[in-house]
C-alpha cells in the first residue's frame, strides 16, 4: 500500500479592478479548512484527492462532443512534467495531464463555487474570463452539493450545461509530497490560473469556514495567517510576492512551464533556534532519501544561521521559534 495519497490543488489569482489602490494589482485565493476536517483551521488553496471519476475515459466522449479532438489536448503534455510520479500513465484512464485538471477544476467547484468551465466556443487565453455560462446560482449551488457528495455528478453536471472543464487555463506550477515524519501523507500537484476579475463564489461550510482573496505580501505580513499556511502555500506566498504586476506573474509561469518540475520533499532540519525545510537543490539536501522511512536530521547544535552559513548552496525554508522572526524561503543556487 502506497505511503501517500495523490491530489491535486489549484492556485487561483485574479486581477484586481483598475480603481483598487495596491501595491499588487491582483489576489491569491485562500480557503479556511473546517475544525472538524483534517488540518483544521490550515488556510490551503482548493483542492484534494484525485477520485476515479476524474479519470474516467468517459469524459473523452464529453469533449468529443464539444469540438475537441486529439490533438486539442497537445499544449497539455509538457517536458516539465514527463519524471513525475503523479503523472503516470494509468492502463484504462485518461492521461494525468487531462485527469489530475479535472480533479483540480472539481474541488475548485465543490470547495468554493467558482467553476472553472467554457462553452465550445469560448477563449481559453489567460487571464481568463470567469466562467459565464448564464447558470442561475440556485443552480449552480445544487451541483455543488451534489459535486460534493459524489465527484462522478461533475461529469453530468457538464453535461447537462453543454460545457467542458477549461483544462487549457491550468498550467502546472509545483509538486509537493508531504514529509515523511507526517502520518497523513500526500502527493499533490499544483496547478495556477488567474482569472480577469474575482469571481462570485459559495463556500462549501462542510469543508471550510472562511474565504479571503489576498495579496501574497499579506499572507506574508498576517502573523495568524502565516502561521496557519502549510510549507506549498508559505512557500508560494513568498515566491509569488516577487512580482506585483499580474503581467509579471504571468510571465514568470510561462517561464516555469518550460522547466523541468521537481518534485519537493522537505527534508526537515531541527535546530537550535527553530526548524528548517530542506528543498531539492540545497547543498545540505540528501543525495538518498527514501520517500517511505521516516526521518529527520538533529542538528540542534548549531542555530538557523550557522546551519545556513555551513551550504555553499540553498533551497531551503527557514522558520524561527520567535514570533518576532519571519519565516525566509532562501533559493540562491
Amino acid at each position: 500500500m502506497k505511503a501517500w495519497k495523490e491530489s491535486a490543488c489549484l492556485i487561483l489569482a485574479a486581477q484586481k479592478g483598475l480603481n483598487v489602490k495596491s501595491s499588487f494589482n491582483y489576489s491569491l485565493l485562500l480557503l479556511k479548512r473546517h475544525p472538524n476536517t483534517k488540518f483544521p483551521g490550515s488556510y490551503v488553496y482548493p483542492g484534494g484527492l484525485i477520485e476515479p471519476a476524474d479519470a474516467d475515459l468517459k469524459w473523452q466522449e464529453l469533449f468529443e462532443n464539444q469540438g475537441c479532438n486529439k490533438s486539442s489536448f497537445d499544449s497539455l503534455f509538457t517536458n516539465s512534467t514527463k519524471k513525475l510520479e503523479i503523472f503516470r500513465e494509468v492502463k484504462h484512464e485518461l492521461p494525468r495531464q487531462i485527469s489530475l485538471r479535472i480533479s483540480a477544476i472539481r474541488e475548485t467547484f465543490e470547495e468554493c463555487g467558482v467553476l472553472i468551465c467554457k462553452k465550445p466556443s469560448d477563449n481559453c487565453e489567460l487571464p481568463i474570463q470567469p466562467c459565464d455560462l448564464q447558470i442561475p446560482k440556485e443552480e449552480l449551488n445544487f451541483w455543488q452539493k451534489k459535486v460534493h457528495n459524489d465527484a462522478n455528478e461533475f461529469f453530468n453536471m457538464c453535461k447537462n450545461f453543454k460545457c467542458h472543464p477549461n483544462l487549457w487555463a491550468l498550467q502546472e506550477w509545483s509538486n509537493w509530497l508531504t514529509p515523511t515524519f507526517f502520518q497523513a501523507r500526500f502527493d499533490a500537484v499544483f496547478f495556477f490560473t488567474m482569472l480577469s476579475k474575482i469571481p462570485d463564489s459559495n463556500l462549501d461550510y462542510v469543508e471550510m469556514q472562511e474565504l479571503l482573496w489576498i495579496e501574497p505580501k499579506e499572507m506574508m505580513e498576517n502573523p495568524l495567517i502565516w502561521s496557519a499556511l502549510p510549507p506549498p502555500q508559505q512557500y508560494t506566498a513568498i515566491e509569488m510576492s516577487k512580482y506585483k504586476n499580474s503581467s509579471e506573474l504571468l510571465n514568470a509561469m510561462e517561464l516555469k512551464s518550460k522547466r523541468e518540475i521537481k518534485r519537493n520533499l522537505p527534508m526537515s532540519v531541527i535546530l537550535k533556534n527553530g526548524s528548517v525545510h530542506l528543498l531539492p537543490g540545497d547543498s545540505m539536501y540528501p543525495d538518498n532519501i527514501d520517500p517511505c522511512k521516516k526521518e529527520v536530521i538533529d542538528k540542534t547544535n548549531l542555530t538557523i544561521e550557522q546551519f545556513r552559513n555551513e551550504a555553499q548552496k540553498i533551497h531551503r525554508l527557514e522558520m524561527f521559534d520567535s514570533p518576532d522572526i519571519k519565516n525566509n524561503l532562501l533559493s540562491k543556487f
